[in-house]
């Protein structure tokens, strides 16, 4: 955990999704995701029903891969810190779940999850 004397950290959290790849090449197959802001760690469907849930466009799935054209997913976020535990900051978690969509038979399977502690991370310079 990250330590500082401060009550709170604001900050810009901007991601951008190019593509995904290593998709089964089905036919009537798109691909969509889920994107998930939390204070902390979820499970399960947790991910998928919480209030700060929100889900991107369904793009096709051509030569094993769906292009999201650098879509962006932006939220200004804060983090706490907690006196009583050296100021140890709050954890705030970011997943991306990634899904196909048969459009024929209207079944969705999970492909895979993205979950990353926001706390941890740190930015490199450039």
């Amino acid at each position: 955990m990250l330590k500082l004397n401060y009550k709170a950290i604001e900050f810009e959290l901007n991601v951008q999704l190019a593509e995904l790849s290593n998709i089964p090449q089905l036919d009537h197959v798109s691909c969509f995701y889920i994107q998930t802001i939390s204070n902390s760690r979820l499970t399960g469907r947790h991910q998928y029903h919480h209030r700060h849930a929100a889900q991107s466009a369904e793009r096709p799935v051509e030569n094993h891969k769906s292009v999201f054209n650098n879509e962006q997913i932006r939220a200004r976020l804060k983090l706490y810190a907690n006196p009583k535990e050296s100021f140890t900051l709050s954890d705030k978690w970011l997943y991306i779940t990634f899904f196909i969509h048969d459009s024929q038979t209207s079944k969705k399977d999970k492909l895979g999850t993205l979950e990353l502690n926001l706390t941890d991370v740190h930015e490199t310079p450039r």
